[in-house]
This record gives structure tokens, C-alpha cells and sequence, in this order.
């Protein structure tokens, strides 16, 4: 979360007119600067200042999802690119890597679809040439909660899973980006990535490696 600043010089008139609607100023007063800052900000720059933004503009794509619930294992047989996968992911983040058309897209589709989550632009389908297959996702129960008010969803203790984030961003802001992720999404990551990038602490999956 971004450290708040509340030095703030403001007429003492509009002041007591704001309290006097019940206007949250703090509010007021910091989208009023996003929208006067965010369009001089270049992309990977507006990406990291506003991540939420960024996360729902993927989510509208299809290259991110949230589950109430950390996954703890996924197995599949005939999906897509994928002959068979089968791994275990940690409660923090997981980085799916492999090259171009390996299944990495696949396997996160694949993962909340078994929830009934549909992905725009792309669907699940069997293995070119196979009749039958499978999906298969082992959940950690009881860790997961969504808590839903009028404001929206609050995620916290999920799991949030994208589709190569970092894509649109030099090495070194990827990095700021992932550490700023984290820091707001203390739930399980699932992440494919194309790039070559050391994130500490995180669990790589190879998916040409898992294969079986």
C-alpha cells in the first residue's frame, strides 16, 4: 500500500462546505491528482503508479482472475498445447515459464475454468486428434476469503493469477511492479511470464519440465 501524505493547504471556506456534504476530501483531493497525473505518465510508469487500474484492464482482456481459494495443485491430460502437466504450486508466487505455444496460457485458463470462470478471447479445448481429457485442481480449503461490499471485492488471502503482466514493461520496472504486487496482494500469485526474471522467494514451474 502507498504511503499517504496529508499535507494538504486548502481554503478554509471549501473546507467547511466539504464537511458540511460529507465530501471525503482526502479522496477528492488524490483522484483529482491521478487525473491530472496519470496521462502525463508514460505506460510503464502509469502501470506501476496505478496497479489496481492496470490489474482491471487485464482482467476486461482475460489475463487476469481472482479465486476465493490458493490453489495447491493442478493436473491436466489432452488440453490444448499440453499432452499432460501435473505440479504442485506454493502459497506465494508461481511463475509458469516455457517458451512461445508450450501451454502457459492454457494451464491459467484451464485453472479457473474448472470454477466456471470463462476467459474472453480464448477457451479450452481438447488436445487436436483426442476424444477425451481432463482437468484437474486440488484447492487449499479454508484459506480463501472474498469479502464483498458496495465498493466492490476485496481480495486478500486468494489467489490472483495473470497472463504474462510484466509484458509491457522494461526488466527493471517489471521487477518494481512484481515487489509492488506482492506487497498488495499478500494471497498466492500465479503468473505465466515469457521473460527471464529472478523474483525471490517465488517457486518457478517449467512447464516443458512438468510435462509427463
Amino acid at each position: 500500500m502507498a504511503k499517504k501524505n496529508t499535507l494538504l493547504y486548502l481554503d478554509e471556506d471549501l473546507v467547511r462546505m466539504a464537511k458540511r456534504m460529507k465530501v471525503n476530501i482526502s479522496e477528492l483531493a488524490e483522484n483529482a491528482l491521478r487525473e491530472k497525473l496519470l496521462p502525463l505518465l508514460s505506460s510503464s510508469d502509469r502501470i506501476l503508479f496505478d496497479i489496481d487500474s492496470y490489474l482491471n484492464e487485464l482482467e476486461k482482456l482475460g489475463d487476469c482472475f481472482f479465486l476465493s481459494f490458493p490453489v495447491k495443485k493442478v493436473e491436466l491430460k489432452n488440453i490444448g498445447p499440453l499432452d499432460s502437466f501435473s505440479s504442485d504450486f506454493s502459497s506465494g508466487i508461481n511463475i509458469i515459464k516455457g517458451p512461445a505455444g508450450s501451454g502457459k496460457t492454457t494451464l491459467l485458463r484451464s485453472i479457473v475454468r474448472v470454477f466456471g470462470i470463462s476467459a474472453p478471447g480464448g477457451t479450452v479445448t481438447l488436445k487436436d486428434g483426442k476424444s477425451r481429457g481432463y482437468i484437474k485442481v486440488l484447492v487449499r480449503e479454508g484459506e480463501g476469503v472474498f469479502r464483498v461490499s458496495r465498493s466492490g471485492i476485496e481480495r486478500d488471502v486468494g489467489s490472483l493469477l495473470l497472463d504474462d503482466p510484466t509484458r509491457m514493461l522494461p526488466s527493471d520496472k517489471a521487477k518494481t511492479f512484481i515487489k509492488k504486487l506482492k506487497g498488495m496482494y499478500p494471497g498466492q500469485i500465479i503468473m505465466t511470464m515469457d521473460r527471464d526474471m529472478d523474483i525471490p522467494n517465488s517457486k518457478v514451474i517449467d512447464i516443458s519440465d512438468v510435462l509427463y
